[in-house]
């Protein structure tokens, strides 16, 4: 299952909270840092080092600009 897709399934089970669980923040966080990393090459990893950029850091802001915009296309205008 896509990461997006798996974001938008837990928030729709869980909308009355419009909150995820913790455990599941923790397990889409751990499951989309594994599929960003396989995409970054050890070449990727070095130009980030030489200029001070941590690769985790870079992640978890892009995690969560990710969820902010998924929680944002599942909002409903309230009546």
């Amino acid at each position: 299952m896509a990461l997006n897709q798996m974001i938008v399934e837990d928030l729709k089970k869980n909308k009355r909270a419009s909150k995820l669980p913790d455990v599941d923040a923790r397990e889409i966080k751990v499951k989309a840092t594994e599929l960003i990393m396989q995409q970054v090459s050890e070449n990727d990893l070095e130009i980030l080092k030489q200029h001070g950029s941590k690769i985790d850091v870079l992640i978890d802001n892009k995690i969560e600009q990710q969820v902010v915009k998924v929680k944002n296309t599942l909002k409903t205008p309230e009546a």
